[in-house]
């Protein structure tokens, strides 16, 4: 489907691609939409699953949809800082 946005350009739409994990681009493209008229937007935020946590961006299928094990838990909030 690479590249997304593409697609929806095709079909008339107005389209940006953005950097999901980047709160300044997620701004941005709000705005972005919000100034757009005439036609439908559509923002595609790449994004990682699990990002920031090493285990979970190693094998996103693995926690996808899953809690995770205390002692995985307690590494994962030190990897993120929490």
């Amino acid at each position: 489907l690479d590249p997304l946005d593409a697609k929806f350009k095709g079909f008339q739409w107005e389209a940006t691609t953005i950097d999901g994990h980047s709160i300044d681009e997620v701004a941005e493209a709000f705005r972005w939409a919000r100034d757009v008229s005439g036609a439908p937007q559509a923002i595609v935020a790449n994004t990682v699953k699990g990002k920031g946590v090493s285990l979970m961006e190693a094998t996103p299928q693995s926690w996808h949809g899953k809690p995770l094990p205390p002692e995985e838990a307690e590494k994962a909030l030190q990897e993120i800082g929490a």
